[in-house]
């Protein structure tokens, strides 16, 4: 059996709500770590269980707990507001409502210092393509292994750029990879993967993890640029700012990703990393002339 199909079979256990939010912020300048901050306190007062189950307690990912959701900006509405992806991921899925209300306490209980108010304008869900989607059953979220590859030709072959337009923070031995290569970004995404797989499956993922990273040392790589970019947040929970210590930029695949492909799709929505709960690690795959 190919790695392809395999790593297709994982997938297709994991589960994705993906939804397109467009927000009227006022006169405040909302960063996702704001958003998040609001909303994860609306939950926290509505649902403390849910709340416990799809955020980390800490707002970081650890070892042992990885958020069951990212939030990540994207291009503002056609109107010009400012627009939000919020990822679902597994368990998170059966929590929609919960999660929905607690966006709606949130916009009542406002941002920044003033606490203004905001509004959702707009909810979209997003396919496995990531286009709009207006299916009835879009609640229900789509599998993860159905992620389509987003460019154009044989996802095996054709030529492509992984690209970090926010920070991926990669660590080796503690320390940040300062520049990632294939194998990098495939271990990192593995144990994401595995982290969301169901216990019994997750076990076995990881056993195959060493044949992926083998694989990746197979694939021709191209030119790869890399630069530093550290940003600082506010903690709420730990009540101080706390750096995020990261790098943007890109790593050319001339000739396909070969069979990594579904892996690496699948991590364009899951993302890459640590801090992925702000949108950071977000792959982005993109055609390669």
């Amino acid at each position: 059996m190919g790695l392809e199909i395999i790593l297709k079979a994982f997938l297709k256990r994991i589960t994705i709500l993906a939804t397109r939010m467009e927000i009227d912020t006022s006169e405040v300048f909302a960063t996702i770590p704001m958003l998040r901050g609001v909303w994860g306190a609306a939950l926290h007062e509505l649902d403390r269980d849910i709340y416990s189950k799809v955020f980390a307690d800490d707002g970081e990912e650890t070892n042992n707990k990885i958020p069951g959701y990212t939030l990540r900006p994207t291009t503002p509405s056609n109107d010009g507001f400012p627009a939000i992806e919020q990822i679902l991921i597994g368990d998170a899925v059966n929590h929609y409502d919960a999660l929905i209300s607690a966006w709606n306490m949130a916009s009542q209980m406002g941002l920044g210092k003033k606490r203004i108010p905001f509004t959702i304008r707009k909810t979209h869900f997003l396919g496995c393509d990531g286009r709009l989607s207006s299916a009835e059953n879009s609640k229900s979220g789509w599998i993860l292994g159905n992620a389509v590859w987003p460019i154009e030709g044989d996802p095996k072959t054709a030529p492509c750029r992984l690209l970090f337009n926010a920070p991926v923070r990669i660590l080796r031995k503690k320390l940040l990879v300062e520049s990632p290569s294939l194998s990098d970004i495939v271990s990192s995404a593995s144990r994401r993967v595995a982290y969301y797989l169901p216990p019994d499956a997750s076990a076995i993922f990881t056993d195959i993890k060493p044949a992926l990273i083998y694989t990746s040392k197979q694939v021709i790589t191209g030119d790869g640029k890399w630069e530093r970019l550290d940003l600082v947040r506010y903690s709420g929970s730990q009540k101080r700012e706390l750096d995020i210590y990261g790098v943007a930029g890109y790593l050319n695949l001339p000739h396909g990703p070969g069979e990594l492909w579904p892996l690496l799709a699948a991590a364009s929505w899951i993302h890459v990393g640590k801090a992925t709960i702000f949108g950071l690690g977000h792959l982005r795959v993109e055609k390669l002339d």
